[in-house]
Parts: structure tokens; sequence; C-alpha cells
């Protein structure tokens, strides 16, 4: 619930600041790089919004309350490190 709420909250305010809104339908790309460069949040981070937003957005099409889903054709893609190995001294 907390993931949600959070999601929320970063979609409420990428919408009054860019859009001066306070409800609007939102373009993917742009909420991407308000996730990644107004916020400063990492890629997978940001990803893990976006994701809950199509998820949301899903479920609200499927529901009969968006006509269409604004983003059904965005994929999220994550980076992935070379995992650091832990040791025992």
């Amino acid at each position: 619930m907390n993931k949600y709420k959070d999601t929320s909250n970063h979609l409420g305010a990428f919408i009054l600041d860019i859009y001066k809104l306070s409800d609007r339908y939102h373009d993917d790309v742009d909420f991407e790089h308000y996730l990644s460069v107004t916020k400063g949040l990492s890629n997978n981070t940001s990803m893990k919004y976006i994701g809950i937003t199509k998820r949301i957005f899903r479920l609200a099409n499927k529901r009969g309350r968006l006509p269409a889903n604004p983003v059904a054709t965005f994929s999220c893609s994550f980076s992935y490190g070379e995992p650091t190995r832990l040791e025992l001294h």
C-alpha cells in the first residue's frame, strides 16, 4: 500500500509541477523524465513507480474508468549491475 501511496504522490507532484493542474492524463515519457531528472531517482526506482502507474491505468481501463490506457505501450527497462560479493572476515 505504501508503494501505491508513494506513486500517487509522485504522480500528483508531477502533474502539479509540469502542468500546474491538480489532475490530468500524463505522457509516460514525461513522467519518466520527471522522476529521473527532477526528483533525482535512479532508473530502477523510476521504473518501479512507472510499473505501478501502468498497473493502475490498466485496471482503470479494464473497469471502464479510462477509455484507453495511455501507458500501455511503455516498456519498463531495469538496469542490473554486477552483484556485490559478500565475504566473511
